[in-house]
């Protein structure tokens, strides 16, 4: 991931935010969490190691790779918007 995915945090221009998306590396983080969800990835990682202070938001939070393994009480670390995106299926 450092080889690809942090380039743009390292790299001017720095982005102003990003997204955390509900992908897991266990390889990175030790476990299956959302990187959406992880203190790891979010704070260890993005906040501390490669100092990114920007925003972070999360991808929705009612997405099922979250709400089908996690309560809505498990608070994304660091983030500083939360998504939760309504169906929007039959609006065109």
């Amino acid at each position: 991931m450092r080889q690809t995915e942090f380039i743009p945090l390292n790299t001017p221009p720095f982005p102003s935010f990003v997204m955390a998306g509900h992908i897991s590396a266990p390889n990175v983080m030790g476990a299956q969490t959302p990187s959406s969800l992880s203190g790891i990835m979010l704070t260890d990682i993005l906040r501390n190691e490669l100092k990114f202070d920007g925003i972070i938001i999360t991808d929705a939070l009612n997405m099922g790779a979250v709400t089908s393994h996690y309560s809505s009480a498990q608070k994304p670390y660091s983030c500083d918007d939360c998504r939760q995106c309504q169906n929007q299926s039959n609006s065109r």
